[in-house]
């Protein structure tokens, strides 16, 4: 849609609720993909996708309700039906209310590239040709995805909030196999320009090649060095479970009452920050309030982690 389009729609749903305060959180996006597989591209798709989700508040009583409508009247139905479900739970005499609006930051955050929002899928075929081309050079079969998707993310409520972020992303992926071993390649970027087809085959295929003929070892203590991409997966995980208020407040977080001890080596520092150009930026939450970086290990120390409104009001 656009800022304009998208807000108008989110502005007219929020006049027909009935509940004392409401946030609609609204995602939109475009996306194509490339599969190949045995070293063949097998499919091409392209979808449009829309998530809306409602929060309501009916005094202390908190309700939601979600729907793939962006219509006039799809909108004005989920507002209903959380407004509905809100009526329906008991009180929570912790919930602060909604978040008041708080400035966001203004100007280029980055994270949108046109190229990327109009790639074609020719120019996919392209790149990943040379993926195959690569791993048909050591007789491996390559199998993967080339995904180029933009997508528009808006936050508004009732009590002021309403912020607006539009992102692409381009990301190749590549799975090369051997008889008796096997390697990986991933690129991501903003832009698609970014992407090169010949690094990522010859990282999965170099992998694959150094691997071949396993052999056994007996069990004992071994020094591992981890891939990036095995990093980025513990990574990933360790942040959802966590590095969050709510896993502080459910002990689950290793960094509770460790703030400012040495916990892990010094070469390790861990931070969240989505305005930083080297990841994909989005400027706010899903509760549309600003993000900042929160270090969460710096030299090894332990740090801060992440809340939304609720947990901060508790904690």
């Amino acid at each position: 849609m656009s800022k304009e389009q998208l807000h108008g729609l989110m502005r007219d749903a929020l006049k027909a609720s009935d509940a004392d305060q409401t946030e609609i959180v609204t995602m939109t996006s475009n996306s194509a993909l490339t599969w190949y597989a045995e070293n063949i591209i097998h499919q091409n798709v392209a979808e449009h996708t829309a998530q809306v989700q409602v929060r309501a508040v009916v005094g202390k009583k908190v309700g939601s309700a979600s729907t793939t409508d962006c219509s006039a009247d799809g909108l004005a139905l989920v507002v209903r039906q959380a407004s509905e479900a809100a009526r329906l739970m008991t009180d929570d005499p912790g919930f602060p209310g909604l978040p008041s609006p708080q400035p966001i930051a203004e100007g280029p955050v980055g994270g949108w590239v046109e190229a990327t929002a109009a790639s074609q899928p020719g120019e996919r075929v392209l790149a990943v040709k040379k993926v195959i081309e690569r791993a048909e050079r050591e007789s491996l079969r390559a199998a993967g995805t080339y995904q180029v998707q933009s997508t528009e993310l808006a936050v508004m409520s009732s009590v002021g909030v309403s912020a607006y972020h539009q992102y692409s992303v381009a990301a190749l992926k590549a799975v090369v196999m051997g008889d008796d071993s096997s390697g990986y390649g991933l690129m991501s970027s903003a832009d698609v320009a970014d992407i090169d087809p010949e690094a990522v085959g010859e990282r999965a295929v170099l992998t694959a090649v150094e691997t071949r003929h396993p052999t056994e070892v007996e069990p004992e203590a071994y020094e591992v060095v981890l891939s990036p991409f095995a990093v980025e997966e513990l990574m990933g995980m360790l942040a959802y479970l966590a590095l969050t208020a709510r896993s502080v407040e459910q002990h689950t977080c290793f960094l509770e009452g460790h703030e400012g001890e040495q916990i892990v080596a010094p070469i390790v520092s861990l931070y969240d920050d989505g305005l930083d150009p080297a990841g994909m930026p989005i400027p706010f939450d899903f509760e549309g309030m600003p993000k900042h970086r929160v270090d969460f290990l710096t030299q090894g120390k332990g740090g801060d982690v992440v809340y939304d409104s609720y947990y901060a009001a508790k904690m």
